[in-house]
């Protein structure tokens, strides 16, 4: 009988893995996107992953430690919900992380023009 355990799938799985995630909204943000990906990136954080966070800059950003290097990118006010910034296209600036970087995973969390 063969233990599971040492299953190369079991093995593969127990891999650290490199995660980019890119929003428009997040932690102090108060909307359940921003929530939810807040908890999403501790819990990945806490399990040993290495997260890097891609957002616009926020007016509230001033009173976050960004020692886990996320990055934050230029953005402009959303017309119609003042309290979050949106991120520009940032095509090249993306793309030299993401080569840089070469994550396993890139996960684009809203549809703002920075994702």
């Amino acid at each position: 009988m063969s233990h599971q355990s040492d299953s190369p799938r079991k093995r593969q799985d127990m891999q650290k893995r490199k995660i980019c995630i890119v929003t428009e909204t997040y932690p102090n943000d108060i909307n359940g996107v921003s929530l939810m990906l807040g908890r999403l990136v501790n819990g990945l954080r806490r399990c040993g992953h290495r997260v890097r966070v891609l957002r616009p800059n926020q007016r509230s950003d001033a009173k976050i430690d960004y020692s886990d290097g996320d990055a934050l990118f230029p953005g402009f006010k959303f017309p119609w919900y003042h309290e979050i910034k949106l991120g520009y296209p940032m095509f090249g600036r993306l793309s030299r992380i993401f080569c840089k970087e070469n994550p396993d995973y890139i996960f684009i969390a809203t549809e703002g023009p920075l994702g």
